[in-house]
């Protein structure tokens, strides 16, 4: 027979004062699970290291998208991407920044990237009967332990590679990544993969899988490149659309979802908010793209 659980019960009479929420980004609750979809190569994973780099400073993502409310450490894993490659992406995202070795040191005391490549990062298993823990959950709750926030990449390897359709494993290994943030205290960010025929939609149903994955999760924002009527309305050519992407919240439980944001894809991959720079002047014979200086050598 199982344990019983004491549940947490909350009352009318305590809800007479509003509580106050915390929130990672704006409508991104603490201990809760968020994700960020996109096709491949958008820039996922370098908004990741953007996000890192506002947690740990307090400096808006990537100039501009977001807000941080408090800073806090932040744990970043990368199961693609090997150690060189993370370097290569930091180096650039350190140049963008301008830092000096003084203020590379202070981020670095709340930003921590890892590579997990080659690692089995299953953290829950399907077996004959239902589920068992997988060989990386003790290690995700390990590097989820003190942090504020964890970001981790790909949310497929999570479950193993196994069928993304399955509505019942996609809720067990997001039932698995909530008890990690209550046991831990951290929010969790998952990169996911958009769905190969909805590339241009935004809306929350886009991730590639299982719908029970965002249904489940309290936060999505969905990273899309530039249609034909926003790069007409932008002056995007085809040549420089890979330069540019749209940042959109679809999802969000616990507050607005607000307006879609854009983002230049600058030197080395790092990512620059757009909006700004939309609108300010620029001159009669340039497009607003070309006027905002973006770049074709990215990661």
């Amino acid at each position: 027979m199982s344990e019983i659980i004491q549940l947490p019960r909350i009352t009318l009479t305590d809800a007479a004062v509003r509580p106050q929420l915390d929130f990672i980004l704006p409508g991104l609750l603490a201990q809760s699970v968020g994700m960020i979809v996109g096709q491949g190569a958008i820039g996922k994973s370098f908004l990741a290291l953007h996000i890192g780099f506002a947690m740990a400073t307090g400096k808006p993502v990537a100039g501009g998208l977001w807000d941080v409310p408090k800073i806090g450490p932040t744990t970043i894993i990368m199961g693609e991407d090997d150690q060189k490659i993370l370097q290569e992406r930091l180096y650039w995202l350190r140049s963008g920044e301008q830092l000096t070795a003084e203020q590379a040191a202070a981020a670095d005391r709340f930003l921590f990237v890892h590579s997990a490549k080659g690692y089995d990062m299953r953290i829950v298993e399907k077996t004959g009967g239902g589920y068992r823990p997988g060989p990386f959950l003790a290690t995700l709750k390990h590097y989820c332990a003190g942090q504020r926030l964890a970001i981790i990449d790909p949310l497929l390897f999570l479950n193993g590679g196994g069928d993304e359709n399955d509505n019942g494993a996609a809720a067990v290994l997001i039932s698995c990544l909530y008890t990690i943030c209550r046991e831990t205290g951290c929010t969790i960010i998952l990169l996911h993969h958009v769905g190969k025929s909805n590339g241009d939609r935004e809306d929350w149903a886009s991730a590639r899988g299982a719908s029970a994955l965002t249904t489940s999760v309290r936060w999505q924002v969905n990273m899309t490149p530039p249609n034909k009527k926003e790069m007409e309305e932008c002056g995007i050519d085809d040549e420089m659309r890979k330069s540019w992407v749209r940042v959109a919240t679809v999802k969000s439980n616990y507050g607005d979802t607000g307006a879609a944001s854009w983002l230049n894809r600058l030197k080395g991959g790092v990512l620059g908010w757009a909006d700004k720079a939309k609108k300010e002047a620029r001159p009669k014979d340039q497009s607003y793209a070309k006027a905002s200086g973006g770049d074709d050598e990215w990661y």
